[in-house]
């Protein structure tokens, strides 16, 4: 399950017989002339040096992997069937889940191929590792940094139920930002919850926020499971402003137009709908969106980040005066730093707003001739 993608049973103590070098060492000293199939291996000692060597005569194409696997044969036997092998994968799924134990992967074949089923690997780890402290699950991780990598294994616990803030710093949460996730945060940010809510029908004064479900009396709203997002820190804290982290960053900053149908989406019957007309509400309705495009555009600018200093630009339609105030604002003098902290002549974000200055200022001279009749 966590162990590389091809299996090596000579990785293991069970299968291991002495040295690569101690094993190569045997079949050279033994002197003998071995004949198998369509080849010959004659040894020899040379006088000079008195080296072992091996002389290799091929035929019919014969490769040399195949002249060391039936020397092995031949010197140690066939290897003994592993009994593992023998059983079907549903036993040996129990065997490795029950075993508690990643390790037992390496054993047999047929146990390494199951610990890498996805379905295998959730059954593992949500009976083995969830129970435990939050500390225990942060470890697992840093452990096996491949499992925490895996995108799939993360969709699949969290459809299975898992807490994606479990595990603090290797949470499921902070492991599909860490990692750029791009599917996984899909399927995250659209993760609700149905709460149980106080709400007094007043005609007078009508609540804003209307219930979403009435059941027996009770009422009911669906909230995002993710009820606290600030969305500049994330940003910042996960490095989302950098050119390859854009699709995470438009991920994020589209968490507003996230809408769900209560029935469809939620499961709710027609006939338990507070207001039938309100069937598709938007999930993070009641978040305030923090999101500053002047902010984010400095920062792209300070970590030299071309492609979104562009972006920003085109969208927000910067004046020429407002450019180069972002250009004085980031310059070293103004963030306190030194020129060879922040090189601006050989930052390509820099060279994205000159440029855009330099475009509106031709616009700017082509207006003023325009009006002054020489154009």
């Amino acid at each position: 399950m966590f162990m590389s993608n091809t299996y090596d049973p000579n990785k293991s103590s069970l299968f291991s017989i002495g040295t690569k070098s101690q094993r190569l060492f045997s079949d050279s000293a033994s002197g003998h002339s071995l004949s198998t199939g369509s080849f010959t291996t004659e040894k020899s000692v040379s006088e000079k040096d008195e080296k072992p060597s091996s002389v290799f005569k091929f035929e019919n194409g014969v490769s040399n992997s195949t002249v060391i696997s039936l020397e092995k044969s031949k010197l140690f036997g066939p290897r003994k069937p592993n009994p593992f092998d023998k059983l079907d994968e549903y036993i040996l799924e129990s065997i490795f889940i029950l075993s508690d134990n990643p390790a037992l992967s390496k054993i047999s074949s047929g146990l390494f191929r199951i610990s890498q089923c996805t379905r295998t690997q959730v059954k593992f780890i949500k009976r083995n590792i969830y129970p435990r402290e939050d500390f225990v699950k942060s470890v697992f991780y840093s452990k096996y940094p491949r499992i925490a990598r895996k995108e799939k294994l993360a969709i699949a616990l969290i459809k299975n139920g898992i807490d994606i803030n479990q595990g603090r710093g290797n949470s499921i949460y902070n492991r599909i930002f860490r990692y750029k996730m791009n599917d996984a945060l899909f399927v995250m940010l659209r993760l609700y919850k149905k709460v149980k809510v106080a709400y007094a029908f007043n005609t007078l004064t009508p609540n804003l926020n209307p219930p979403d479900i009435l059941k027996e009396n009770n009422y009911y709203s669906i909230f995002p499971l993710i009820t606290q997002i600030n969305i500049m820190d994330t940003i910042k804290k996960f490095e989302l402003y950098k050119d390859q982290n854009i699709k995470t960053l438009l991920t994020l900053i589209d968490i507003k137009t996230i809408k769900l149908d209560l029935v469809c989406d939620c499961g709710i019957p027609v006939e338990d709908l507070f207001v039938k007309e309100n069937r598709k509400i938007f999930l993070y309705r009641s978040l305030i969106n923090n999101l500053s495009l002047d902010e984010l555009m400095k920062m792209a600018i300070i970590k030299d980040q071309p492609k979104l200093t562009r972006y920003i630009i085109e969208y927000v339609e910067y004046s020429r005066a407002q450019l180069e105030d972002f250009l004085s604002k980031t310059s070293p003098n103004q963030l306190g730093m030194s020129s060879s902290q922040l090189d601006t002549s050989s930052n390509k974000a820099c060279t994205v707003v000159r440029l855009f200055i330099t475009e509106l200022k031709g616009k700017e001279i082509t207006e003023i001739t325009k009006k002054s009749g020489y154009y």
